[in-house]
């Protein structure tokens, strides 16, 4: 693959996340397009994975206007016909749920349905838009297959992410408790009036339980949801560390980001432009409590590739190729998908939020190629398209 990053070669094989015991033996459903481009990669001494979230990233959705989103489409399927062309893997990964869906956002089947994303694998109508899996830390599944109404979820990334024993009461109890306490602090009368003109759904607290799925709750997915809102950046990053340190006996993961729907509507506000570009607009947040993040679903994705790349070496007699991995994202819960070991290069896509943009150096000291969007006409697929393929759609 023809990049604007320098590749590098393969790296050591990542850890297993902190707390868990070690593996002896790791089983892992086979994913025939995946199979067939590391065949491609080792004949061609270059296996590339892309990494990338799906709403803000692959496809522009809520807080764009329909315009953009039309071209966006456009965009997504010309960057994934062009990335398949190269033998690239391509795996989104996304906090959606897959079937049931959101408050306000479809489901991610909805959503293939309908061409909105691409179809899984070879069996897709037009193979060539296609993606090799689907991976949703909102559900803790993956999608390996689809065919109608029949999807076909990976066993063994459900067990690789999903705790063997959860107390979900005890766990919402605690989490309730320490929002509680943050909300001795709570919105002021100026702070509500602000956020009244851009966020229609505003509660009163600062930390308040996320109505998620239609139900009300996000327990079959073992996650506990939190929506809050904070003035800055290192307010919000006061809240995360809290709910972490919170939670970290559990053996949980807080992973936070930027609620893109109401910040994008905040800076378009006509009176909230300036505000929302400094540290005086409440924005709000999504803070998620759960087992996983997206970088576990990097770390057993990279685990599944290297594991055919050995069967491939070993049966062929050929060397080792490089292994070449990209991450692309836009929030702040991307960036345990590009901090992940295994990842040689990162892509900040045009439109991300500061939370993440402020990282960029930080993934740069991890030794990471990092290409982060300047350009304001590029958003979403056409950034991902400049950073790896050297060229728009």
């Amino acid at each position: 693959m023809v990049g604007m990053l320098e590749a590098t070669s393969i790296h050591s094989k990542p850890q297993q996340p902190t707390g868990s015991a070690p593996e002896v033996v790791r089983t892992f459903t086979d994913y025939p397009t995946i199979r067939e481009k590391v065949a491609l990669g080792c004949e061609t001494g270059r296996v590339v994975i892309i990494f990338t979230d799906v709403d803000g990233t692959l496809v522009l959705g809520a807080g764009h206007h329909a315009p953009e989103i039309e071209q966006g489409q456009r965009d997504m399927k010309g960057l994934v016909k062009a990335l398949n062309a190269q033998g690239a893997i391509i795996i989104p990964i996304t906090g959606s749920h897959f079937d049931s869906g959101t408050i306000t956002t479809p489901s991610i089947l909805h959503r293939i349905d309908r061409g909105v994303l691409p179809h899984v694998g070879v069996s897709a109508p037009d193979s060539s838009f296609a993606v090799d899996a689907y991976v949703s830390d909102g559900g803790a599944k993956s999608v390996h297959a689809l065919s109608g109404q029949d999807v076909s979820y990976d066993s063994s990334y459900i067990a690789y992410v999903q705790p063997a024993t959860l107390d979900y009461d005890q766990l919402l109890s605690h989490a309730q408790s320490l929002a509680a306490v943050i909300n001795q602090r709570n919105l002021t009368d100026e702070e509500q009036s602000l956020i009244a003109m851009y966020d229609t759904s505003r509660e009163t607290s600062r930390v308040f339980l996320q109505p998620g799925t239609a139900s009300g709750s996000h327990r079959g997915s073992n996650k506990i949801a939190f929506y809050f809102y904070a003035s800055s950046l290192d307010e919000r990053d006061q809240i995360e560390a809290s709910f972490a340190g919170h939670v970290k006996d559990f053996g949980m993961r807080v992973v936070c980001c930027e609620e893109k729907d109401a910040t994008t509507a905040a800076r378009r506000h006509p009176m909230l432009t300036e505000l929302a570009d400094n540290v005086r607009l409440p924005l709000k947040y999504c803070l998620d409590i759960a087992p996983f993040d997206k970088g576990m679903a990097v770390r057993h994705f990279s685990d599944y590739v290297l594991h055919l790349i050995v069967e491939q070496v070993l049966a062929t007699g050929k060397e080792r190729p490089a292994l070449e991995v990209w991450a692309c994202g836009d929030s702040g819960n991307d960036f345990s998908l590009m901090s992940s070991d295994i990842v040689t290069h990162a892509v900040i896509v045009g439109g991300a939020s500061k939370e993440l943009l402020r990282l960029g150096d930080r993934l740069k000291e991890h030794g990471k190629s990092v290409y982060i969007e300047t350009d304001p006409s590029r958003l979403g697929p056409t950034s991902i398209a400049q950073a790896i393929l050297g060229k728009e759609y």
